[in-house]
């Protein structure tokens, strides 16, 4: 799926006339053929549950901030139009050459402030600065961002600080602290867990969750 016109063929039956298929394509993704969730070729983001005011390259930035395709940096994708490709790629930050070197700035809500972390006794790589969010890698940090949280929605702090998830502090947005998917629109039904692994199945959180369970278990995490 390297190729911007085979994952332009992958949208034959996309079901969101109102989302330009053509600028999905050009900016790494491909569609899955699961309602609307699309994947990017490069770094295996999952991005579903689109709403009229997303636009592609934020949502894509947004969901994997440091995507190689989005940060500038050398792939393998083969672009229909060069030149079309540049222009609407993000430009090129300061930010993108140090992402991989520092530890980010908190970027939930501006009265979270960041865990004092004490040396980590679970065989998890916690602190790894792989993670997008390492200053929520702790359950209690994530949990302490979620007030404000709607009250009217099934899904919990607990449960969605469980699940890897911090709040953003905007409507039901939350995001992952270790891969930086983000997810909104819950539904009554969803389980945080369940769409973690549905919409986010490159998480390296959620790869650690699941190979914790028994086969039985796993069985409902494989779409």
């Amino acid at each position: 799926m390297n190729e911007e016109e085979l994952r332009l063929k992958t949208f034959e039956n996309w079901p969101l006339e109102w989302l330009d298929k053509h600028k999905l394509a050009q900016t790494g993704l491909y569609y899955t053929q699961v309602h609307d969730i699309v994947k990017c070729f490069c770094c295996g983001v999952e991005i579903g549950r689109w709403e009229p005011e997303d636009q592609p390259v934020q949502e894509h930035q947004r969901w994997s901030p440091n995507c190689p395709l989005l940060c500038r940096r050398t792939t393998n994708n083969v672009p229909i139009n060069d030149e079309a490709l540049d222009r609407v790629l993000p430009p090129i930050s300061y930010d993108n050459f140090i992402a991989n070197r520092v530890l980010p700035a908190p970027k939930a809500n501006a009265d979270v402030q960041p865990e004092t972390y004490s040396a980590p006794t679970a065989s998890c790589n916690y602190f790894s600065e792989s993670h997008e969010y390492p200053e929520y890698a702790l359950k209690s940090s994530r949990l302490r961002t979620f007030k404000g949280w709607p009250r009217n929605l099934k899904q919990k702090p607990r449960q969605l600080a469980m699940a890897g998830f911090f709040y953003t502090g905007r409507q039901d947005r939350v995001r992952c602290f270790s891969c930086g998917g983000c997810f909104h629109g819950w539904d009554a039904n969803d389980d945080p867990w369940e769409q973690h692994a549905l919409l986010l199945s490159q998480c390296h959180f959620v790869k650690q969750y699941i190979n914790t369970l028994d086969a039985k278990q796993k069985s409902k995490f494989k779409g």
